[in-house]
């Protein structure tokens, strides 16, 4: 296999071609992609992408830049609810050092540094900015469309249309770039688009949003709220409940000894653990579902 650009010079790779005539050395290269496949999702999509990348900066810029009325808050804080404690606790048991991703996936102390600062490269480009999107003119097409792509591009679009309904209430006219006449200050989305933009290293289209008209950057905020609702939602949801596949650890594992066909003992109950912590129901915002 060709090596990912993030992990090249960091592991020794063998353009080795695997098929069903090869008996047992197929079943274990099935097992061996399945379990790194798991530990990517695992470790990439959901950890650092939805926890980390996304709603964690979605928190912080929210809570530092708009105030508590403000109209963009208020839609936002029901799908941040709780992520605060969710990701304090996260960087204990997952982040840091010697913790139970480091216990329990096949890294070595340095590995995991690696694995740190290369796992934003591992994303799709699409994803990198978080809930930053693209210009409309930037956005490109995946190549294939999957069930998935299908079914995340139909919830995104309910998502979208549920956020512009709700900022053309609040901003008839568009967001204004500039003081009102009346001596009002600019609104506070633009502290809010600007730290968005510093955090997740793109600001490239605020800026450009920036030059833009009101209704153009409506627009935009639109985009990034349905972009929110469809990572901490649907995204998450999926990345997110794989315990089913953490049960047994001879169908996929965290880390195995090489040759093996399965985890250790030991790792099934590390495996376990870590599945019971991620896969904690989240609390329900209204009296019933």
């Amino acid at each position: 296999r060709v090596p990912h650009p993030a992990i090249e010079g960091l592991v020794t790779t063998t353009a080795v071609s695997y098929t069903p005539s090869h008996g047992k050395s197929w079943a274990y290269i099935k097992f061996c992609f399945r379990s790194s496949l798991f530990s990517l999702v695992t470790f990439a999509n959901h950890l650092y992408l939805t926890h980390l990348l996304v709603s964690m900066n979605m928190t912080i810029a929210t809570r530092e830049t708009l105030s508590p009325d403000h109209p963009v808050r208020r839609f936002v804080t029901p799908f941040i609810y709780g992520n605060i404690t969710i990701n304090a606790w996260a960087r204990q048991a997952l982040v840091l050092p010697h913790s139970t991703v480091g216990r329990a996936f096949a890294f070595t102390e340095l590995g995991l540094q690696q694995a740190w600062h290369a796992v934003r490269e591992c994303l799709p480009a699409s994803k990198r900015s978080g809930c930053l999107p693209p210009l409309a003119a930037e956005e490109v097409a995946p190549p294939y469309c999957s069930k998935y792509t299908q079914s995340r591009k139909q919830f995104e679009a309910a998502a979208s249309a549920f956020a512009g309904e709700y900022l053309e209430s609040f901003y008839p006219d568009g967001i204004p770039q500039q003081p009102s006449a009346a001596g009002e200050p600019c609104d506070e989305v633009w502290a809010w688009l600007s730290h968005l933009s510093e955090s997740h290293g793109d600001a490239a289209a605020v800026a450009a949003v920036a030059n833009g008209s009101p209704t153009e950057a409506r627009d935009y905020v639109r985009r990034i709220l349905a972009r929110l609702i469809t990572f901490v939602a649907l995204e998450h949801n999926v990345v997110g409940n794989v315990g089913s596949l953490a049960q047994d650890v001879s169908f996929a594992a965290f880390s195995w000894p090489k040759g093996r066909l399965s985890g250790t003992k030991q790792l099934a109950m590390r495996q376990a653990t870590l599945m019971c912590l991620t896969s904690s129901t989240t609390p329900y915002l209204l009296a019933t579902p």
